[in-house]
């Protein structure tokens, strides 16, 4: 019930937003995903990202750039220093900024809003892992006659290829999705903690 919950959010956004892809059709980062920002979440909303480089040092160069995965629509656009520029997610395939609150239309009416959070990059260049903790603090979807709200805490972690040009990324999924529609109202779907990891991902490092 939920993943047919989760393909009615997203076929649900007008072509206004890039919608929602398939296997491993590539979302498109272009100028055809507009930036529907509307405000932040708070003044702490600047330093949502926190960066932990293992040893310390400098982010490396080689994972500055747009990360895509082969499915499910999830992107990171990494900044020079590490910093989360954007991102899309699985939830939402739309793109998000960390500490940003984001409007979206709906097909059939009604509106989208999707609030991210923090999130945490963490890179170990001993073992090449790269670990990402995100934080969608909050979405709200409308549905025709239904409301679909709830928040998620996502992990991917996995290590970067030698060649720098894939990383292969177990996703660990914290959802909570509460469902309003005729009887039902804010039915929490049900979630099973050990369903985790939801699935192996393989993020292609985007050439620009």
């Amino acid at each position: 019930m939920k993943k047919a919950l989760i393909l009615m959010i997203c076929i649900s956004f007008t072509m206004t937003g890039p919608g929602c892809q398939n296997g491993n059709k590539p979302v498109d980062t272009g100028t055809s995903i507009p930036d529907n920002r509307v405000g932040e979440q708070g003044p702490e909303s600047l330093k949502t990202v926190k960066v932990v480089l293992d040893g310390g040092g400098e982010f490396p160069e080689f994972l500055v750039g747009t990360w895509r995965a082969n499915d499910l629509g999830w992107e990171f656009v990494f900044e020079p220093d590490g910093n989360i520029a954007s991102l899309i997610h699985t939830i939402a395939r739309v793109r998000l900024y960390p500490g940003q609150i984001t409007k979206v239309a709906m097909k059939e009416g009604g509106e989208g809003i999707f609030h991210m959070g923090k999130c945490l990059v963490y890179y170990s260049p001993q073992t090449s892992q790269l670990q990402l903790e995100v934080e969608l603090d909050k979405f709200h979807t409308e549905l025709a006659e239904s409301l679909v709200e709830g928040s998620s805490t996502d992990i991917l972690t996995g290590p970067v290829s030698e060649d720098t040009l894939q990383w292969k990324a177990d996703w660990f999924s914290y959802p909570e999705f509460y469902v309003t529609s005729g009887e039902y109202n804010r039915y929490k779907l049900p979630e099973d903690p050990n369903e985790n990891p939801k699935k192996n991902l393989i993020f292609s490092k985007v050439q620009e």
